[in-house]
């Protein structure tokens, strides 16, 4: 036989390969293998299991940090509001002090202001002895009986009585006619007048109602 021949004889020749295992080996092993897929597939879903686990707990981990943050503020601003939790008691007392004061001070009077023109209206021949200023409500100072009984009668917010002496009765008649020009000053009324022979002087006694137009609020 020649080289030839034997090359050709091993190229062409095929070597059967008979399994003689039991079925039950080749079972055996693919259940291994499919085991080992199954647990290889188990470690996979088990890791993304725990990065999905790894993600939401930094989600709620960051939420926790911003609930905590929140409440701290919370905390703050209620702190804050205590300290304001006087206020409005403090403005309401704020306002009742300033309407007191408005009305202690509606019916206020420049008396100073007056008496600079009483004395610089009365004639020359008159000495004023007394002044007194009376300053009432208006509804005391002019109740509707006494409108009823007077329609005449000028509002007023009190009166001004003023006793002085001069040296003749047309002297006193001229001083009630310089009071009733004084703004502020309405009605000069003659309540007595008296002449003494002693001392040949009438002693007179005058009023006359104030006006709102004497208030300090009205100038």
């Amino acid at each position: 036989m020649s080289m030839q021949t034997l090359e050709t004889l091993t190229t062409h020749t095929r070597v059967a390969r008979v399994d003689l295992l039991p079925p039950e080996i080749e079972e055996g092993r693919r259940f291994n293998r499919l085991r080992a897929g199954l647990a290889l597939g188990l470690v996979g879903v088990l890791g993304i299991a725990g990065a999905a686990y790894a993600i939401t707990l930094g989600h709620v981990d960051r939420a926790g940090e911003a609930l905590a943050a929140e409440q701290a503020r919370t905390s703050t601003l209620q702190a804050e509001q205590a300290k304001y939790a006087e206020v409005p008691k403090i403005l309401s007392e704020i306002e009742a002090v300033e309407r007191l004061h408005a009305d202690a001070t509606a019916y206020d009077i420049a008396w100073y202001g007056y008496l600079d023109s009483i004395a610089g209206s009365a004639p020359e021949k008159v000495a004023l002895k007394s002044l007194t200023f009376t300053v009432t409500p208006p509804s005391l100072t002019n109740p509707p009986d006494a409108a009823a009984a007077n329609p005449l009668a000028v509002p007023g917010v009190g009166t001004v009585d003023i006793t002085g002496e001069t040296t003749s009765q047309e002297t006193v008649a001229a001083w009630m006619d310089s009071l009733g020009a004084i703004p502020g000053f309405s009605q000069p009324a003659l309540s007595s007048s008296a002449f003494a022979k002693e001392t040949g002087l009438v002693t007179f006694v005058t009023s006359a109602t104030v006006t709102d137009d004497a208030l300090l609020r009205k100038q």
